[in-house]
C-alpha cells in the first residue's frame, strides 16, 4: 500500500485546498498475535514502534464499537515523507491505517467512508483528501461530513518544496501565522505574505532580502523542468521554523 505526501492550505484555501506530492509512505502488513513495526526511511528512530504509532491507531480507533478488534499488526514501513514538516505525514499515516484496518477486517468501503473515518484523527480534511484521492483537491467539512472535489492541476506546473531542518508539528504551527511563497511558472512572480502574529513578523528589510535571495527566475525554471526539491532558509519567526 502506498499513500502520497501532500501540501495543504494552498493560497486562500486554508484547511480546504491540498495537493498530493510524489513522496510516499509504503506499508506492508498482516494481522498477527502481537504488534511489531519495522520502520525505514524518514522518521526512523522518531516514531513510536508500538500501538501508539499513528498507523496502528488509525487501523484500530475508527473501527471501535462496530467492527472486530485486531489482535495485533506486523508492519513493515518504508517512509519517504519528512515527519512534522508540513508535508502531510500524519494524513498519510492515518489514511494508510484506515485503509489497512478495513482490508484486514474484510470490509469494502468507498473512499468517502474511509475519509469520514479518518477525519476525527486528523481534524481537517484537506491533506486527507489529497492523500486518499491524489491530485489537487478541495475538501470542505459540512454538516459533520466532508465533501471532496478533484480540481485540474496545470500539467506544466511542478511543486517546489522548501523543507525545514527542524520539526514543526502542525498543532504548534497552527498557533502562529505563517507566510507563504507563490511561484507561478512562466511569470516573474514571487509574493511573500507577511504574518500578522507579532512574534513571527518579518521586518520590511528581511522581506526584501528574502525576495532577493529567492532568485525567482531560476526557481521557476527548475520547477518547470521537474526539479523535486529546493532548500532555502528564511530569517523569520523568533519561536518557530518556517
Amino acid at each position: 500500500m502506498r499513500v502520497p505526501a501532500s501540501s495543504a492550505n494552498l493560497g486562500p484555501g486554508f484547511d480546504v485546498l491540498a495537493l498530493a506530492l510524489d513522496l510516499h509512505l509504503t506499508v506492508e502488513s498482516r494481522e498477527s498475535a502481537t504488534t511489531t513495526i519495522t520502520w525505514k526511511g524518514e522518521g526512523a528512530g522518531e516514531v513510536p514502534l508500538n500501538r501508539k504509532n499513528l498507523i496502528v491507531r488509525a487501523a484500530e480507533e475508527p473501527f471501535k464499537g462496530w467492527s472486530r478488534p485486531l489482535t495485533g499488526l506486523e508492519l513493515r514501513i518504508r517512509n519517504d515523507i519528512p515527519i512534522g514538516r508540513g508535508l502531510g505525514s500524519s494524513a498519510a499515516a492515518i489514511v494508510g491505517g484506515v485503509l489497512l484496518g478495513a482490508k484486514l477486517r474484510g470490509l469494502r468501503m468507498p473512499a468517502q467512508r474511509i475519509l469520514e473515518l479518518a477525519i476525527p484523527l486528523e481534524g481537517h480534511g484537506d491533506n486527507l483528501a489529497a492523500a486518499l484521492y491524489g491530485g489537487f483537491c478541495i475538501a470542505v467539512l459540512e454538516n459533520g461530513g466532508v465533501r471532496v472535489h478533484r480540481l485540474d492541476w496545470p500539467p506544466r506546473w511542478r511543486a517546489v518544496l522548501f523543507v525545514p531542518n527542524d520539526v514543526s508539528p502542525t498543532h504548534e504551527a497552527r498557533r502562529l501565522d505563517t507566510f507563504e511563497i507563490s511561484i507561478e511558472p512562466d511569470q516573474d512572480c514571487c509574493t511573500l505574505f507577511v504574518p500578522r502574529h507579532p512574534a513571527t513578523r518579518m521586518s520590511e528589510r528581511d522581506v526584501g532580502a528574502a525576495e532577493a535571495r529567492l532568485d525567482v527566475e531560476r526557481l521557476v525554471a527548475r520547477g518547470v523542468a521537474g526539479a523535486a526539491l529546493e532548500t532555502f532558509e528564511f530569517p523569520a519567526r523568533a519561536h518557530a521554523v518556517v
